[in-house]
């Protein structure tokens, strides 16, 4: 990839399907994501947004140099719900590319 001049976020991947999960089992599913900023310019973070109170993210509050790596991490409580799901999160930051969509699936089972 050229050089990009401003900030870029890359994430290796964008998409977790978790298939069937047993509720007895899986209380609660956490996702390790390594965010790069691929561009030039520091990149920040500015919020991330959910689609319910089920879900959290804890991503890195500092700028993030280039060519440099930074954990994001998402926590979803599987707790009282069953059935197919499809959770949208976005990532808001000052990047090229200052919106990016991650979706995690799956399905709750009892």
């Amino acid at each position: 990839m050229d050089d990009i001049e401003d900030a870029y976020l890359h994430l290796d991947k964008t998409m977790y399907d978790f298939g069937k999960i047993r509720i007895k089992k899986t209380p609660k599913i956490t996702i390790e994501l390594e965010i790069e900023n691929q561009g030039m310019l520091p990149l920040v973070i500015l919020k991330t947004d959910v689609s319910c109170g089920c879900m959290s993210v804890d991503f890195p509050k500092l700028p993030i140099l280039s060519k440099e790596k930074e954990k994001l991490t998402v926590t979803i409580v599987t707790k009282d719900q069953v059935g197919v799901f499809n959770k949208p999160i976005f990532i808001k930051s000052n990047a090229v590319n200052d919106v990016v969509l991650i979706r995690i699936l799956g399905e709750i089972v009892k």
